[in-house]
């Protein structure tokens, strides 16, 4: 078994075919387009590959959840930690591993807004009385500080240090578990992307799990953005990295702006036909 390099990504030898040659796990963060991103997997993998999970389904049974005819699952997808059962001895030859990540304040804040909006979640009784600067302080999170991180890196959090060593082997280590780590705010880029690298047929969409804005990222404290940067070097190095990777594949793809704003004006005209 082996992760799948960009390089290969960009050979174009991962354009569908069957029976296919990979599976592709992808590891949906917080209020990065996660949702949305799901949403165009399913529409161009078979449903019958498609598995949807989250870590507590994962670590409760991994051999039920992930495997079919002793296989895993063609695509896997949900708020997963990139455990080894997802890429190691899962019955494929290669894996493509995706991960989209966000600028950490504002992701923080989208997710503080989300936590707001959405009633039925696990922690909206608990924050519904807090201010965001009570919610960056309050630990109730565990994506408060350096989420996106944890759930790429093999280590425990305690392992996580913040320190030269420690940063150069947490991303040694994520950039040989991920093929793709790449920025939310490059969105349609990206899928323009992997139209043309995997195949893809289907790359219109309307934004899902959209929250309501309670606040706004310029809007808080210059104490909270200091805080909220202090609590997330790793997460910023990170999407420092998803920043780098996206000018490649990019420039490797012949993205041109002329290409983003007619798939922006297809994307716009097809929610209108679909509504």
């Amino acid at each position: 078994m082996s992760v799948i390099t960009l390089n290969e990504i960009l050979s174009g030898d991962l354009r569908p075919v069957l029976p296919p040659k990979y599976n592709l796990v992808f590891i949906h963060q917080y209020k990065s387009y996660g949702s949305t991103f799901s949403y165009l997997l399913a529409k161009n993998y078979r449903p019958e590959s498609i598995m949807h999970m989250n870590a507590d389904q994962l670590n409760s049974n991994q051999r039920s959840c992930l495997r079919k005819n002793n296989k895993q699952f063609r695509v896997v997808f949900g708020h997963l930690m990139l455990q080894d059962c997802l890429i190691k001895d899962n019955g494929w030859d290669k894996t493509l591993v995706i991960s989209l990540v966000r600028e950490p304040v504002s992701r923080i804040v989208s997710y503080y807004n989300y936590i707001l909006t959405k009633k039925n979640h696990q922690l909206h009784e608990q924050i519904k009385r807090m201010s965001f600067s009570e919610f960056i302080r309050s630990g109730c999170a565990v994506d408060i500080e350096n989420g996106q991180t944890k759930r790429l890196s093999a280590r425990r959090e305690k392992e996580l240090r913040v320190d030269e060593q420690g940063e150069e082997d947490i991303f040694c280590e994520i950039k040989n578990r991920v093929s793709l780590l790449l920025p939310a705010e490059e969105f349609d880029s990206i899928l323009l992307a992997l139209k043309k690298h995997l195949g893809w047929t289907d790359i219109y969409y309307k934004v899902r799990n959209r929250s309501q804005p309670h606040i706004k990222p310029q809007n808080i404290s210059s104490e909270d953005r200091s805080l909220i940067f202090q609590k997330n070097q790793l997460d910023k190095k990170l999407y420092s990295h998803a920043n780098e990777v996206a000018q490649s594949l990019l420039r490797e793809s012949k993205i041109t702006t002329t290409d983003k704003v007619v798939f922006k004006f297809k994307n716009r005209f097809w929610g209108w036909l679909v509504s």
